[in-house]
């Protein structure tokens, strides 16, 4: 059953302030800047979530729409999750964010999610993502030219990433909180436009880049769009964008197009692609590792290394939510001494926190999105790579695509006719 076709244009405007301020929320400048902007972004991302919530909920009630299934999934994962949450906090005591993060937002946005469905919208939202960070691309690849032509910022901000310092910026509107780094031979500066380091700039150019080809079906691989956000992840020289890229383009071609209809040929073109891609992303790599202990590279190792080696200690429960202690205490000296236990990677975050049981929270909707549809498999898919090289597990944008997920298989499961993608 369909209510309508399209959202109002208040629902709109709410639902691009929401993305807006779900993206500063994702280590931008200004979400570092300070406590008092921290708490700012914060509450009116709250304060629109539970709107959101609220009027979903007025409108599956208005239009009699069958609540069973949508219960049946959120009442044994409240159960669940708040019991989890209890172990959690009876062994490491941990932040009021991680019950929001883990059980607040996905009851709200699969609720949200659900409601859309019924109003043919699901997708708008991140329709609504992907345009306003083409439009933050559009911006950061222009002052990240005017910054390699040596025109002087005009403004500065300060920040608590990596220790308070100020970054240099343009008009409020791009920011270098980054050198220049050495990429396929080329000294460059990296274009990290409103946020704090290039890989989280390029963590959501890469899932606006898959929003875009796998959730708008009036996009395609080659056009203004896609071309846009492919020229801006290769300016921010991250080598998880760029693989991310590859692994997009791919996905699309063999699964999506269906290029191939032979499935022989299919399987020989996707061995021999991956080839070509190994050689060529070994190239990449080859150029941007470094054997000194603080490079970006030897850091990232790292992060693995302690991570698996605090997640071991307990697999099953890890070691409390936040205990970064039991990770640092694993990680190289030199790090701890220097105070660089930043971590990168969002997978070797989750283990270590909450073992192999908080895993399931990010694993269990991203292999059911199989069965829901190719295109939203292939989203899923990214995501979580993502999630294993960037450190994301708590950025909020990630959990909304989870819940996403969940809404989409409740809808695939128990409403006919059901159609996303």
């Amino acid at each position: 059953m369909s209510i309508k076709n399209k959202s109002s244009y208040m629902e709109t405007a709410i639902n691009y302030i929401f993305v807006f301020f779900t993206i500063l929320q994702c280590n931008s400048v200004f979400y570092s800047h300070s406590s008092v902007s921290n708490k700012v972004i914060m509450i009116i991302w709250i304060l629109l979530m539970v709107i959101m919530f609220f009027k979903s909920l007025y409108g599956l009630f208005k239009n009699k729409i069958n609540l069973i299934p949508l219960l049946r999934l959120l009442i044994p994962f409240v159960i669940l999750m708040t019991m989890f949450l209890l172990l959690e906090y009876s062994r490491y005591p941990f932040s009021v964010n991680y019950i929001l993060i883990y059980l607040i937002i996905p009851i709200c946005m699969i609720t949200f999610f659900y409601g859309n469905f019924f109003k043919n919208t699901i997708n708008e939202m991140f329709l609504e993502f992907r345009n306003i960070v083409l439009i933050l691309s559009g911006l950061s690849l222009l002052f990240w030219i005017l910054a390699i032509m040596g025109v002087s910022p005009n403004e500065s901000l300060s920040i608590g990433w990596g220790g308070v310092h100020t970054v240099p910026g343009y008009f409020y509107m791009h920011f270098i909180t980054q050198g220049s780094t050495d990429f396929l031979g080329i000294n460059t500066i990296r274009n990290t436009g409103i946020f704090v380091e290039a890989p989280m700039y390029s963590y959501i150019l890469s899932l606006a880049f898959v929003i875009n080809l796998f959730l708008d079906s009036d996009s395609k691989l080659i056009d203004l769009k896609s071309g846009l956000l492919i020229v801006t992840i290769l300016s921010t020289t991250s080598t998880t964008g760029i693989i991310v890229l590859f692994i997009s383009i791919i996905y699309y071609q063999l699964f999506i197009k269906n290029t191939f209809k032979y499935k022989m040929v299919k399987y020989m073109i996707s061995i021999l692609v991956i080839l070509v891609t190994v050689i060529f992303l070994r190239i990449i790599l080859q150029d941007k590792v470094d054997s000194v202990w603080y490079s970006s590279s030897s850091l990232r190792l790292d992060d693995f290394t302690s991570g698996y080696m605090s997640w071991m200690n307990h697999p099953i429960i890890g070691n409390g939510l936040r205990n970064d202690i039991s990770i640092i205490n694993n990680m190289n000296y030199k790090r701890v001494i220097s105070g660089l236990t930043g971590l990168s990677s969002g997978l070797m975050m989750v283990l270590p926190y909450g073992g192999i049981i908080l895993l399931l929270f990010y694993l269990v909707p991203t292999v059911l999105s199989m069965i829901i549809s190719k295109n939203i498999f292939g989203v899923a898919f990214v995501a979580f790579i993502l999630f294993a090289f960037t450190s994301t597990g708590d950025v909020y944008i990630y959990i909304i695509l989870l819940s996403y997920f969940w809404a989409s298989y409740l809808i695939k499961k128990d409403v006919r006719g059901m159609e996303i993608v």
